[in-house]
């Protein structure tokens, strides 16, 4: 059903770290900017072209972002969509998201599903409060897990010729849905379309760790992000795993070493398996995955999470569109690492 309204053109914890030789002493002509959204941090860093800061634009862009797909607001749009409504009118922004969602989720086979936001809550991991949670919950909840029961409704001229807003139909009205595994992405998309509108040919855009760059950095060099090592933790420089160095594209991370309940002595990781309804236990620790578009990385580094690394592999690998770099369990217990061929001039491992 959805192959025919794709146009033709559960929660991510996210461990790429900036590592910048640039000062912030301001004798640099690169602008530094930062603050807070979608209950994290963002980072910018860019060359202008006639000394601009833009910040007040970019935190308008970003309140747009928290104002669509923040499922901590309750006046969002996709607080809005979570509600008692079978019909709900929907924002560009929101209609974009859900695009590139579908998109994923055809193509991974439903590894990446945001109507897993009714799990996310029972589970924990979500804005409503933590519940108690059993086998019958799960498979009651699972019943919601439906991401073809979202009809998205494109904008059409009403009977004046007046476009109509975009809209969606859900089969169910208590199927929710939960964008955090792709909403940081597209800020960063967002800041970056936004940048390059103004002229801006070197910058790097960071929300959460998700990233995007393009150009160079105030060394002339390749702009340089770090891929935390999940022995170590992400508490000092030393302990990244590998360099990347990038002058197009975007990076997003998701990983299950950091977020996590612990229930009846049981630790459970915050990637949770659309299919089965449990956060999902295999070997990989953490994907990375390089695109063009953050949004883009930051959907399938959810659902790289979900397939385990033999299945993610083989998916990057054949997938020219993007690349992945995997740390994982070995059957020793080893940490070790695997990325697809494409990497290999840009990485510099440690």
């Amino acid at each position: 059903m959805f192959k025919s309204i794709i146009p033709n053109i559960i929660y991510v914890v996210l461990f790429v770290v900036i590592v910048s030789s640039c000062s912030d002493d301001g004798s640099g002509e690169y602008i530094q900017l930062e603050g807070e959204t979608m209950g994290t941090t963002y980072h910018i860093e860019y060359k202008p072209v006639n000394k601009t800061s833009y910040h007040e634009d970019i935190d308008s862009i970003l309140v747009a972002v928290n104002n669509s797909l923040s499922t901590y607001i309750p006046t969002s749009t996709i607080s809005r969509v979570n509600g008692t409504d079978s019909i709900i009118i929907v924002d560009s922004l929101f209609m974009i998201v859900l695009f590139e969602s579908i998109d994923i989720y055809l193509k991974t086979r439903g590894a990446f599903d945001p109507t897993v936001m009714p799990l996310v809550n029972a589970w924990g991991f979500g804005p409503a409060d933590s519940i108690d949670i059993d086998s019958a919950m799960v498979d009651s909840l699972l019943e919601l897990v439906n991401f073809e029961g979202i009809y998205p409704a494109l904008q059409k001229m009403d009977s004046r010729g007046v476009k109509k807003q975009p809209s969606i139909l859900k089969r169910d009205v208590r199927i929710q849905l939960d964008f955090s595994a792709i909403a940081k992405g597209y800020g960063v998309d967002l800041v970056s379309e936004y940048l390059e509108r103004k002229g801006v040919v070197n910058y790097r855009v960071e929300i959460g760790g998700e990233v995007r760059a393009e150009g160079l950095n105030d060394e002339s060099a390749p702009w340089r992000f770090g891929i935390i090592n999940p022995e170590e933790g992400p508490f000092k420089d030393e302990d990244y795993k590998v360099i990347a160095h990038l002058s197009h594209g975007s990076i997003a991370t998701s990983g299950n070493y950091l977020k996590f309940k612990i229930i009846d002595g049981v630790r459970y990781a915050h990637t949770l398996n659309p299919k089965t309804g449990y956060p999902e236990a295999n070997s990989l620790l953490s994907a990375s995955v390089f695109t063009d578009k953050c949004m883009t990385a930051d959907g399938y580094a959810t659902a790289f999470m979900v397939m385990g690394v033999k299945k993610a592999f083989s998916f990057a690998e054949t997938d020219s569109t993007l690349e992945a770099y995997f740390i994982y369990s070995n059957d020793s217990g080893e940490v070790v690492t695997r990325y697809t061929s494409g990497l290999k001039d840009i990485l510099e491992e440690l």
